[in-house]
This record gives C-alpha cells, sequence and structure tokens, in this order.
C-alpha cells in the first residue's frame, strides 16, 4: 500500500499532459468530390520539432510510385521523395513562402473541433478556399504546394466542390521521427515529375535507329527457319522493316499508345506510311508473303485485269493491322537546309496515337512492322515504341480485320489498288458469335498526285454492311499547318506550298485518323461488306489509287 501511496504522489506531481505542451500532433484528413466522399484512404500529416510529413494510406498497386513529402520549416523547404519501379528513390527539393498569393477573409469555420480562420488562393485559374490555425504551436498543410502558412491548415474546398477536410487531430507527448534516413537520388522537379508519370509505364522499343529505304542489294529471309525473335528484319528491297516482339501478357489492362519518329534520310518527297501489326492466328499471315512472295497470298481480280493479293481477310487469311497510317513530310532534316523566309523547319516528325482498341492484337507477342513506301537508298529513319500505361480496367476488344488495300509490298509486287474506277471491294466474312457495340473502324486515303487526281479531289466512299448504307468523304483541309515539317515542298508566286493543299484524307507529315462507324448489333453468321469510290480515270500515265482499311470491333 505505501508503495502504491508513492506512486500516487509522485504521479500527482508531474505536469499534466496538455495540447500546448505536445511534442508532435497527427492529422487525419478525407477527401470528397461533390459531396461524394472518397474511402478508398486518407491523407496524413504528421508535424514535429519544425518538421512535417505528408503521406497516404491509399492501398499500393502494382504501378503508383509511393510518394511522401517533407516539410522543412527550418530552412523553408520541400522535400517530394518517391519510391520507383525497382525500389529506387528520388527526391526533389524546392522553397517555399508562407501565405503566399493568399488573400485573407473575414469569418471563421470550426474543423474537427478546431476553430479555425479563412482565406483563399487562385492556382491556374483554380480557387482555393483555405481554413487554419494559427495557435496550436505546430506549423503544417497537406497541400505544400500552395497551402503553406504560419499555422496549420485543416481543411481546403477547390471550385466549391473538392474537399479535404481533417476528420481527427491526435497529440503526442513525445517529439516524432519524421526526418528520412535518405532522400535517394535528388533531381529538379520537374524530372521528378516525369519520373512518376513515366514509372508504370512500359515502353517496348520495337525499332530504334533504323532505316526504310529503297535498296535492291538488301537480303530478305524467305523461310521461318530463318527468322527468330527481337532481330529486325527488311522485306521488299528495303522499304519494310519488320521484328517479332515481346509484349505484356494482358495488354487490354492497358492504354497503348504508339509513337512513331521519323525523319528523311535522303528522300525529297511525301510517302505514305504504316505501322502495322501482322495477325498469325490464321492458316495463312501476311508475314507468309512477305517470306515467299506476294503470290502465296490468297487474291482476287479486278475489272480492269489485275490480280490483287493479301488485300482481303479469307476464311484462311487474315489481312495486317494497320496502327497507325502516316505519311511523311517533304524531306524533313534532311533538306532543312533550304531557306524559306524565316521557317524553323522540324528537325522530324513525330506520330503518336492512341491504339488500345487493337489491344488483343498486341498482347503476349506480335509482328510489328513499318512500311514507308520510297524509291531512295538513303530512305528514312525510323524508331519506334509502344508504350502500355495502366489503365485501371480492362478494355478487351473483340477484331475482325477485314481489308487493307494499302500495297505494302510495294516494292515486292503487291500493286496499287488503282480498281476502284471499274470494281468495288467486296469482303465476305463470318461471326462466331452475336456482338454488340458494334463499330467500324475505317482509314480511307486518295492518291494521285496532280490536279485531276484524287488525291486533291473529294471522292465519297460508299460503305455498304450488309443492308447499312453510310457515305463518308476523306478530306484534309488543314494540311497549311505543317508547314515547318516540308522543306523541300515546292512554294508556288501565290503563296501556297504543295504541302498546304487540301488532300483527300491526308496531309504531309502527318497521322490519318480511323473514323468510326457504328453497328449496334450484328447477329452470329455470315456478313458482308462492299466499298465503292468514284475514283477518276487515268491520264496518259498517271493514275488514282485508294489505300483503305478496316476492322470490325466489338
Amino acid at each position: 500500500m505505501r508503495k502504491l501511496l508513492i506512486l500516487f504522489f509522485i504521479l500527482s506531481s508531474l505536469p499534466a499532459f496538455s495540447k500546448k505542451n505536445a511534442q508532435g500532433v497527427t492529422i487525419t484528413y478525407q477527401s470528397s468530390f461533390n459531396g461524394v466522399v472518397d474511402t478508398t484512404g486518407f491523407v496524413i500529416l504528421q508535424i514535429s520539432d519544425d518538421f512535417a510529413k505528408i503521406h497516404s494510406t491509399r492501398p499500393a498497386d502494382s504501378y503508383s510510385p509511393k510518394i511522401i513529402t517533407y516539410i522543412n520549416f527550418a530552412d523553408s523547404t520541400i522535400v517530394q521523395s518517391a519510391e520507383l519501379r525497382d525500389n529506387k528513390l528520388a527526391s526533389s527539393f524546392s522553397n517555399f513562402k508562407y501565405e503566399n498569393g493568399w488573400q485573407f477573409l473575414d469569418g471563421t469555420e470550426t474543423v474537427a473541433g478546431i476553430e479555425c480562420k479563412k482565406a483563399k488562393v487562385i492556382i491556374n485559374s483554380n480557387t482555393i478556399e483555405i481554413f487554419y490555425n494559427d495557435e496550436m504551436k505546430f506549423y503544417g498543410t497537406p497541400s505544400p504546394n500552395y497551402g503553406v502558412c504560419k499555422g496549420v491548415v485543416l481543411k481546403t474546398v477547390m471550385n466549391g466542390n473538392r474537399v479535404q477536410e481533417a476528420v481527427n487531430v491526435s497529440y503526442s507527448k513525445k517529439s516524432l521521427n519524421l526526418k528520412p534516413d535518405d532522400y535517394g537520388t535528388v533531381v529538379e522537379s520537374n524530372v521528378l515529375r516525369k519520373m512518376i508519370n513515366e514509372n508504370s509505364t512500359i515502353v517496348v522499343d520495337v525499332f530504334e535507329n533504323q532505316r526504310i529505304c529503297f535498296d535492291t542489294s538488301i537480303k530478305s529471309p524467305t523461310d521461318y527457319s530463318e527468322i527468330s525473335e527481337d532481330e529486325v528484319y527488311r522485306f521488299a528491297n528495303g522499304t519494310i522493316v519488320l521484328k517479332k516482339v515481346k509484349l505484356p501478357d494482358s495488354a487490354w489492362n492497358y492504354d497503348i499508345f504508339a509513337e512513331l519518329s521519323q525523319y528523311s534520310d535522303g528522300d525529297a518527297y511525301d510517302r505514305t506510311g504504316s505501322v502495322f501489326v501482322i495477325p498469325t492466328y490464321s492458316e495463312i499471315s501476311f508475314l507468309d508473303g512477305l517470306l515467299k512472295g506476294v503470290e502465296c497470298l490468297p487474291s482476287f481480280q479486278t475489272k480492269n485485269g489485275d490480280t490483287q493479293y493479301g488485300k482481303v481477310s479469307t476464311d484462311d487469311y487474315v489481312v495486317p493491322v494497320e496502327l497507325i497510317r502516316f505519311f511523311t513530310g517533304f524531306g524533313t532534316r534532311k533538306y532543312n537546309h533550304i531557306k524559306y523566309g524565316d521557317f524553323q523547319w522540324n528537325d522530324s516528325v513525330i506520330y503518336k496515337q492512341d491504339v488500345s482498341q487493337y489491344a488483343s492484337l498486341l498482347s503476349n507477342e506480335a509482328w510489328i512492322g513499318v512500311f514507308i513506301g520510297n524509291y531512295d537508298k538513303g530512305g528514312h529513319i525510323i524508331d519506334l515504341k509502344l508504350k502500355f500505361h495502366p489503365s485501371g480496367e480492362s478494355k478487351r476488344k473483340n477484331v475482325v480485320p477485314l481489308f487493307c488495300t494499302l500495297n505494302i509490298m510495294e516494292m515486292a509486287g503487291q500493286c496499287y489498288s488503282d480498281f476502284f474506277d471499274a470494281d468495288s471491294l467486296f469482303v465476305d466474312f463470318n461471326l462466331d458469335v452475336d456482338a454488340e457495340n458494334v463499330y467500324l473502324s475505317y482509314i480511307s486515303t486518295g492518291h494521285g498526285g496532280w490536279g485531276g487526281g484524287d488525291e486533291f479531289n473529294r471522292k465519297p466512299n460508299t460503305i455498304l454492311l450488309d443492308d447499312t448504307k453510310v457515305v463518308y468523304t476523306p478530306w484534309r483541309c488543314d494540311c497549311a499547318s505543317n508547314r515547318e515539317k516540308n522543306p523541300c515542298s515546292g512554294n508556288s508566286i501565290n503563296g501556297l506550298t504543295s504541302s498546304d493543299y487540301s488532300r483527300s484524307g491526308w496531309c504531309p507529315g502527318t497521322i490519318t485518323n480511323p473514323v468510326e462507324f457504328f453497328y449496334e448489333k450484328l447477329s452470329k453468321g455470315k456478313h458482308n461488306i462492299t466499298i465503292a469510290i468514284p475514283q477518276g480515270p487515268r491520264e496518259g500515265s498517271s493514275f488514282s489509287a485508294w489505300n483503305v482499311s478496316g476492322c470490325l470491333i466489338y
């Protein structure tokens, strides 16, 4: 009993713990948008000894880096640290100013039982209301990019509907150990932001610094035994580069972008190009044509007497699928020495396109190629990357390749699609299941590069799928926006250059985007599609042609 009394007197003589003599504080914040509370996690702010730490309790996923922000009030610095892929740690340092840009407002509001003063700040056209208390002994904020003050920020409201609010405040008798042991690699803040954004991206380098040219001395493989994964092969006298690449196993869980860089290393003209993937699940594939010759592919006869090889899918053959239809500029880089006023020519052309709808063809592994039709030994230099960005949801779609009349094997005997003046394109196909939310992804460009040719004249494309008819006229009137990519494009006395003129669905130095035609449902079984184009007649040795490709997607 005596020992208990002694202990009682000792404890009673110690100073009572209160918020005023607390050595640390932990504040939990919850977010909401338009009144809907975010239940995935909280933001935690810990403060002790002129130092603050901010982190999130949201569960980690497979691609987002762990980010922690520190505020050192002793030297007015903010440190953002990110634990990137492979446990690589990187940080950036910046300085802050107290209450930077704040406008102080009248009135108070109670947040988590604490009376707060009010202010607002405008950041990039966003109005942010700030509720803070400057009598808590501590300094801290969950929003250091705009919210550092000589007090503690307990609530912010952005544009009246996005709220971050303290829901719990817990004091500590002892100092909190908040400083990290290591900041890792120190980089500039803009570099760190790029590292964070790209941390989750899977980048597949398909081609690096590859030449696409016309060179009859190039030897191509002629049998499957001569090809293997990750080797670059050239076909059609060097105008095609092809490679079998390893890709993510479940690509439909990603947003997929194809990114092509191209410049001239000799060719002065605007050329048709294509980034394509070769489906290999059919008995015959386009790869057979590359290896053994175009004549081994299924063909059809046109009314003008041509034999068109490998341009329509059949029961045992599937056409290549275009990921990007692009057109080179007139001599980008190679001819940048040509002066025209104060134009600053582009050093290269970047073509970037969302190809997520083709995820089923870009999973596990795929044969991917790039074609540029040209007759120059220097030709063009290209780089191609596929970038897989985690999407958080499955975007799996079925892809039915139907037709591709672009003569990708032009320099290996695949003739131009110049038959539309006398014939139409007919495709029969079969669906194994009833399909819903179906659309036709369709690319169409007209060619015939003289005044009367189809390149410079509007021509309606009539598409008949079973009994459903649509009419579409491919036309681009924004070509003049790309003058800086075309140093070798001739200039006329009327102030225009060849690359300025409007064209049938394309411009020099650009991508031609697919258009989509929606069909709510297609039943299981046989279907047919017909494409008719009023192609212009020949004029001497000049002729027009149409490069159309299409996939049914559902």
